[in-house]
């Protein structure tokens, strides 16, 4: 393996890597075979990048496969630029080569490659050139930890409709530097410089300054991962309309200019904006989609004798005053071009406001309920028990609900696909008797808790909500816990199943086990519900136990700085209200950081105390706003970190 290091080479270490060829098959002369892999890794501890390749074979008339010849080739950044392709060794036959090149953004190619064969008989000789340039593969200063030059960018649930209008920035890098982040219009046009970095544009598109690198005390970021967040607010705190915006990040380091004798380096990236300080390591574009309100996944069911309420369920991507308006049958919905107000009913209003649904006639009489709640995002229900504003029920027919919403900043939203069609189902009501002397349904499923998909850091109780017209059958209803071969039953006496017996429309089960379980992995709910009528249905449900997860959980659920806004000269910041859940401790060595909302630290303190841990911003200065805090703690040799925002009033 050949090294290059511009300092001593006999202090690098590194391993050989190797790889051999595997599923040979013999072509045409001429012909490759058994395709080829050129690849990279960085190493933060050595600062280092090392390339590894195999590349593919040609036959040739004399000798068996020796090795491939190669000469190694770098650039800084991902093009050609102004520096221009370097030769950093040439005739490395090894399959690897490591270069101490230090950290920022770089390219590879292999170049010049000839295959040698030797025959050892004849002690002959013979080599091919029949190669192309190999590359380029890159080392990425800003990435996604894997050497992906991407930001992970996700809403407040983890995902990517926009959920809670937040949004989250998740980034690694080869080495503390200096971030510029900004947030730029729809529409906005990006260019790359002759080093193939994305260049600033204009300041007239720039909506939002998340973080501003200029100057000595701007906020570095520290090596490995780190997280930024936008409100969907610019840079007034408004919040901005629905489009396709841009996060761009360009990422600085405070390097002193390198010396002449450096290799590949251009001077305009150590010399930034004149002042020598600042060195451009690299820069990404990334969509952020914004839709800061969204109504989607509607559903009904209908009202029958047995089934006496309809239930409307729906998904929403942020809190917002929500209205669920039920028209009468044969009523078409419309969307409201301005506010106004609609009476209906006897003495009941209306009030509606542009992008609101109302009906298309515009007439009181066509409205048969409304039912307005403030919901939180996620996944919401609504319950009509089938009457009208005056209470009493409406006859057998098909109705038509739609739902639309309204935010605290007086943004409306209806469906899915935008604002411009009403988004709406139909509700079938049919109180008739059925044709059947005994209903057929089987029991329904309210809850069950642990929930679906959730990790929790250990069970003792299962809980589950059953539901049924006739009446839900406890005796012949079972629930049991399983892992493996492994299952927690009452039948198999290490878990009490509670009740046993009796039967009721609606009943809570409990499944207390013997032991609780705290051994991490999935596990699997079974109900096997069953009514006084002998219908029968089996529900399933999995979760996870991890310790660590759920300490992780808990403490940043548990993060809280009070009095908020604050207005005495200090504020309070829990982060373990129950100790022996996150540490088994009541005190721990905890890391505060407060930021502006511009990414200036204000703040940094290191202590070992219980919680909480007292602020006293006062004789900071501080001007009222949203600040950002950072909190760190240790406990149960893990590190656990929320980032939090307070309000300073005075």
């Amino acid at each position: 393996m050949q090294t290059i290091d511009k300092t001593d080479v006999n202090l690098r270490k590194c391993a050989m890597i190797k790889k051999f060829f595997a599923g040979m098959i013999f072509l045409a002369p001429s012909f490759l075979f058994s395709a080829g892999e050129l690849a990279i890794v960085w190493d933060a501890g050595e600062q280092s990048n090392t390339l590894s390749w195999t590349l593919p074979q040609v036959t040739l008339p004399v000798g068996s496969y020796k090795w491939h010849e190669v000469d190694v080739y770098r650039t800084f950044g991902s093009s050609v630029g102004v520096d221009g392709w370097t030769l950093l060794a040439s005739g490395v036959i090894d399959g690897t080569l490591t270069d101490y090149v230090g950290y920022g953004t770089y390219s590879y190619e292999l170049r010049n490659v000839v295959q040698w064969n030797y025959d050892s008989v004849a002690d002959a000789w013979s080599s091919s050139a029949a190669f192309p340039t190999y590359g380029p593969v890159r080392s990425y200063f800003i990435s996604d930890g894997s050497n992906n030059n991407v930001v992970e960018i996700t809403d407040a649930a983890g995902g990517s409709d926009g959920i809670g209008a937040q949004w989250k920035f998740t980034y690694s890098l080869q080495e503390t530097c200096y971030p510029d982040i900004r947030i730029y219009k729809p529409g906005t046009k990006f260019t790359k410089d002759s080093e193939g970095f994305y260049e600033r544009p204009a300041s007239t598109w720039c909506v939002k300054e998340i973080i501003n690198y200029d100057g000595v005390y701007s906020a570095p970021r520290p090596q490995g991962t780190n997280y930024e967040e936008w409100d969907c607010t610019n840079s007034s705190g408004v919040l901005v309309a629905n489009g396709i915006y841009y996060v761009m990040f360009e990422i600085f380091d405070p390097f002193e200019p390198p010396d002449a004798a450096d290799v590949g380096i251009s001077a305009r990236y150590y010399d930034f904006g004149g002042n020598g300080l600042y060195r451009k390591r690299g820069a990404y574009v990334g969509v952020i989609p914004v839709d800061i309100l969204r109504v989607k996944d509607l559903t009904v069911t209908g009202i029958t004798q047995s089934n006496t309420a309809s239930s409307i369920g729906y998904h929403i991507n942020a809190s917002a005053a929500v209205t669920v308006l039920i028209l009468d049958e044969g009523a078409n919905f419309a969307i409201a071009s301005a506010t106004g107000t609609i009476s209906y009913g006897s003495g009941s209003s209306y009030v509606y406001y542009a992008g609101s649904l109302i009906p298309a006639s515009g007439l009181g009489a066509d409205i048969v309920q409304v039912i307005t709640y403030f919901r939180g995002y996620g996944a919401n229900t609504e319950t009509w028990d089938g009457t009208g504003p005056t209470g009493i029920s409406v006859a057998n027919g098909i109705y038509p609900v739609g739902v639309c919403a309204r935010d605290g900043s007086g943004n409306t939203a209806i469906s899915v696909s935008g604002n411009d069609q009403p988004f709406f189902e139909y509700i079938t009501v049919d109180k008739r008797t059925s044709s059947s002397a005994v209903e057929g349904d089987a029991p329904l499923l309210g809850s069950v808790s642990p929930s679906s998909g959730t990790t929790v850091g250990s069970c003792s109780v299962i809980t589950v909500a059953l539901s049924d017209a006739s009446g839900v059958n406890a005796a012949a209803t079972t629930i049991s816990v399983t892992s493996g071969t492994v299952v927690y039953s009452h039948a198999n006496a290490n878990a009490t199943q509670s009740p046993i017996a009796g039967s009721a429309t609606s009943t809570s089960f409990t499944l207390t086990l013997s032991t609780a379980i705290t051994g991490e992995g999935s596990y699997t709910i079974t109900v096997i519900a069953a009514d006084i009528y002998g219908n029968q249905q089996t529900f399933t449900s999995k979760f996870t136990i991890s310790a660590a997860a759920s300490a992780g959980d808990n403490f940043k659920a548990v993060v809280k700085a009070y009095p908020q806004p604050a207005t005495g000269g200090y504020i309070d910041i829990d982060y373990d209200t129950s100790p022996p859940t996150i540490f088994g401790v009541g005190t721990s060595v905890i890391t505060l950081e407060v930021y502006t909302i511009f990414g200036e630290m204000v703040k940094r303190v290191t202590a070992t105390t219980a919680s909480p841990y007292r602020w006293n911003y006062l004789s900071l200065g501080l001007a009222p706003g949203v600040y950002i805090y950072r909190i760190k703690a240790v406990g149960n040799g893990k590190t656990y970190e929320a980032v939090k925002k307070a309000v300073i009033y005075k």
